[in-house]
C-alpha cells in the first residue's frame, strides 16, 4: 500500500514537472522570441518616425506631394515589411486564453489609431503597418487641405501624436508580456 502511494506521489510529481517544463517551453519557444521581434519592430518605428520628424522640422522644402518625407515613408514601409510579418507569424501559435491578451495587444499596436479617408497612394504602403499608413494619409490630407496655414507644423503635430500612440500601445504589449511571462515561468 505504501509503495502504491509513493508511486502515485511520484507520478504526480512527474506530471507537475512536465507541466512546468511545458510552460517554460512556451515561454522560450513562443513568448520570448515573439516579444524580441516585436521590440525590433517598435524600435524601427521609433527610429524612422524620428527621421520623419527631423525631415519635417529641418526641410527647406515646403510640405507638398513631392516632399521627401513621403517617399521615405513608402520606402521604410517596403523595407520593413519582413519585420512586421515575422511578429505576426507567432500569432497563431497558441489559441490558449492565457495568450489572448498578449496577442490582442500586439494586434491593437498595429491597428489604426487615426481614421484617414482613403487616398490613392495607399497601395504603396504595406500592412500590417497602420502607423505609417496613418502618417502618410494624414500628411496627404494636410497637404490637400487649403484651410491649413502652417502645414509643416500640423504635420509635425500629427507625427508626434502617432508616436505617442505607438508608445502607449507598446506599453500595453509590454504589460501583457510581463503578465504572461510571470504566468509561464513563475
Amino acid at each position: 500500500m505504501i509503495g502504491t502511494i509513493l508511486k502515485l506521489l511520484d507520478t504526480l510529481k512527474n506530471g507537475i514537472n512536465f507541466y512546468k517544463d511545458s510552460k517554460k517551453s512556451l515561454f522560450s519557444n513562443y513568448l520570448e522570441p515573439s516579444m524580441k521581434d516585436f521590440q525590433t519592430v517598435h524600435e524601427n518605428y521609433l527610429l524612422t518616425f524620428k527621421e520623419y520628424l527631423e525631415l519635417l522640422m529641418n526641410s527647406e522644402i515646403p510640405l507638398n506631394k513631392n516632399h521627401p518625407v513621403l517617399n521615405k515613408i513608402r520606402n521604410d514601409s517596403l523595407f520593413s515589411e519582413d519585420l512586421r510579418n515575422k511578429v505576426f507569424s507567432y500569432y497563431d501559435y497558441s489559441n490558449k486564453d492565457s495568450f489572448s491578451n498578449f496577442n490582442n495587444s500586439i494586434i491593437r499596436y498595429f491597428q489604426s489609431s487615426i481614421k484617414v479617408p482613403f487616398f490613392d497612394s495607399a497601395p504603396y504602403l504595406h500592412s500590417p503597418n497602420s502607423a505609417r499608413i496613418d502618417l502618410y494619409g494624414g500628411l496627404i490630407n494636410i497637404i490637400s487641405d487649403e484651410g491649413i496655414v502652417d502645414k509643416s507644423e500640423k504635420a509635425i503635430e500629427q507625427t508626434r501624436y502617432i508616436v505617442s500612440e505607438l508608445q502607449a500601445n507598446y506599453r500595453k504589449v509590454l504589460d501583457n508580456y510581463n503578465s504572461l511571462k510571470n504566468e509561464l515561468i513563475m
